[in-house]
């Protein structure tokens, strides 16, 4: 088996979810992550402080030409993730709404709404330094891909 250190992308919310399934074992829980579980991830890379963001920690704006970069390109954070802004769009679990009042406080996927578009958050090596702030999202109709989005698959601890 080839392992690969680029980002998937170009990936509908329809096979991110096929993807999902096929990969589920018993031992082993795996989910795409929430958009407040995202947001939290985010905010440590550190608390967005976007405006003083320098590239040595983030893909964006084409910093390296036009493409992804490999995952572990730059270090991590305190989480121990990679590349959590920039680099390619991450799907998320959540149904759009305009407005993240009503998102639930447990901080489960937000499952009403338009779920005909799926939450995107982090942005991409296509975009502006702004749109890498934690607190940046956009909703993306689930049948849409694109060379700047893909996702990210968290394990449960408990499966």
């Amino acid at each position: 088996m080839q392992v690969t250190r680029q980002r998937v992308t170009r990936q509908k919310w329809g096979h991110v979810r096929t993807k999902l399934t096929t990969c589920q074992t018993s031992k082993v829980g795996l989910l795409v992550l929430y958009q407040r579980t995202w947001e939290v991830l985010g905010e440590k890379c550190p608390k967005a402080k976007i405006p003083g963001k320098s590239r040595a920690q983030a893909n964006y704006n084409s910093k390296s030409s036009t493409k992804t970069i490999p995952v572990d390109s730059f270090k991590t954070n305190p989480w121990g993730l990679h590349n959590v802004h920039g680099n390619v769009w991450e799907w998320t679990e959540d149904c759009w709404n305009n407005t993240n009042a009503g998102n639930p406080g447990d901080g489960n996927a937000r499952t009403s709404g338009d779920c005909n578009r799926r939450v995107v958050r982090g942005g991409s090596w296509r975009n502006h330094l702004l749109n890498l702030r934690s607190a940046n999202r956009f909703g993306v109709t689930s049948d849409f891909r694109y060379h700047d989005q893909g996702f990210r698959l968290a394990r449960t601890l408990d499966p």
